[in-house]
């Protein structure tokens, strides 16, 4: 299969109801032209708790993870240009070995948002059969 299928069958399968319906995991699709600025939009107006002083043990433990695949193999496009528009607005300095280290996404969770960050990297490794 090629990867675009790989993924759709994947994301289908996690995001099902029986899946995602017992976690507190929350799965969206967004559909964007500048699709980091969508994401991080999204996580902090939807996603992230309201800042309540009234009530500060329920923010604890309402804790953010983004996690994001880390690939460049067969990337379409590249989100260079918008990733530097988020770090000049976050007055970030360069980022181009964050970038090359984490890939796009991961950069612009890093430079725009608060919250922890997870990146996963799948990699066929080759063992060797030479002792």
């Amino acid at each position: 299969m090629n990867s675009q299928t790989v993924d759709h069958v994947l994301w289908s399968r996690v995001t099902s109801s029986e899946t995602a319906g017992s976690s507190r995991l929350t799965f969206a699709q967004l559909h964007s032209p500048r699709p980091l600025n969508a994401a991080l939009e999204y996580l902090s107006k939807e996603l992230s708790p309201p800042a309540s002083t009234s009530d500060p043990k329920a923010n604890a433990s309402k804790g953010i993870i983004v996690a994001v695949g880390r690939a460049r193999r067969m990337a379409v496009e590249s989100h260079e240009a918008e990733l530097r528009d988020i770090a000049a607005k976050a007055r970030a300095q360069s980022t181009g070995d964050l970038r090359k280290t984490v890939g796009d996404v991961a950069s612009a969770f890093i430079i725009g948002t608060p919250h922890q960050l997870l990146v996963f990297q799948a990699s066929s490794a080759s063992v060797s059969s030479e002792v």
